[in-house]
């Protein structure tokens, strides 16, 4: 199982300099991964699944206000929810997610004048946190 996380780190690492770099990733690299870990992980399908609904709604919430949340962010939230094993850890990290998009929100977006600002590196940062603090 160790190998998975190895994987899916080394994934996350790519995907972020990709979004970093160019904003755009790949959706066939994505959506590989995501059939990929829905069978590897089918056992945390449901959470998968739910952070895929949360994902959609931080999309819908940022069209909205005109932020920047594409559908590579829905397919990463939805990768590390195949890897999250309770409740209370999805709910810790569904309100982390949501306490980035807020930071986005009010302090980045409004002190400066960036257009864009990549959210895949906030979930690797999240991601390698959780390796660390045993979460995954």
């Amino acid at each position: 199982m160790e190998i998975i996380l190895i994987v899916f780190t080394l994934l996350l690492i790519i995907f972020s300099i990709l979004d970093i770099k160019t904003k755009s990733i790949p959706s066939i690299l994505l959506t590989a991964t995501i059939i990929l870990l829905a069978f590897v992980k089918f056992e945390n399908f449901q959470w998968a699944f739910i952070f895929g609904l949360f994902g959609y709604l931080l999309w819908e919430f940022s069209e909205a206000e005109e932020i920047e949340f594409g559908t590579a962010d829905i397919k990463v939230m939805i990768m590390i929810g195949f890897f999250v094993p309770n409740v209370v850890i999805m709910l810790t990290l569904v309100g982390i997610f949501a306490v980035c998009q807020l930071f986005y929100i009010y302090l980045i977006k409004k002190y400066t004048d960036l257009e864009e600002i990549p959210f895949i590196p906030f979930f690797l940062g999240l991601w390698i946190g959780g390796l660390f603090g045993g979460i995954f």
